[in-house]
């Protein structure tokens, strides 16, 4: 299987719009794909839970429903299993992430 990386910015746009590609591709390919996200990716969407809540018009438990059918095939790993070179690896490549 392919292994893909996504940001809080890619979930953040399926959360938005389940229809879109990568809405899609979120949801329905867990069979052809191994998504992976850092841990903090849960820290940031509920960060914004309420205005994401807002945009996509549902309740709470409507939310977590959602959150829930987007990450099922997300795969989270816990930041301090990455070692210091894949750390600045991802560094180099997201210069102006807030984390680094």
């Amino acid at each position: 299987m392919t292994k893909i990386v996504v940001d809080t910015n890619i979930i953040f746009s399926a959360l938005l719009n389940t229809s879109s590609r990568i809405g899609q591709l979120l949801i329905n390919s867990g069979e052809v794909f191994d998504f992976y996200a850092p841990e903090y990716l849960r820290e940031e969407i509920f960060d914004h839970k309420v205005r994401l809540q807002a945009l996509v018009k549902l309740d709470e438990i409507g939310f977590i429903e959602l959150y829930e059918a987007i990450i099922r095939h997300v795969n989270i790993i816990n930041g301090s299993l990455i070692d210091e070179h894949h750390w600045s690896i991802a560094k180099k490549t997201v210069p102006n992430d807030r984390r680094g």
